[in-house]
């Protein structure tokens, strides 16, 4: 039995397949925020090593309870 001896390619998902995924797949949302509630976003955000968007989903769960 002969082994296949071409390296195997390495492939790369180009931006615009990204993008395509990213658009059907995500909404945008967009706010203008002052600066010292962006600080505290921000502060909150590293402290608890999450996301923007883990955020989001924390601030909107704690409005439903």
């Amino acid at each position: 039995m002969e082994e296949n001896t071409t390296p195997k390619r390495k492939t790369r998902t180009s931006s615009a397949v990204k993008n395509r995924y990213n658009a059907k797949t995500y909404k945008r949302y967009q706010t203008a925020i002052k600066p010292p509630i962006m600080e505290r976003i921000e502060d909150y955000n590293e402290r608890e090593a999450i996301s923007k968007a883990q955020f989001l989903e924390r601030a909107i769960e704690a409005l439903d309870h």
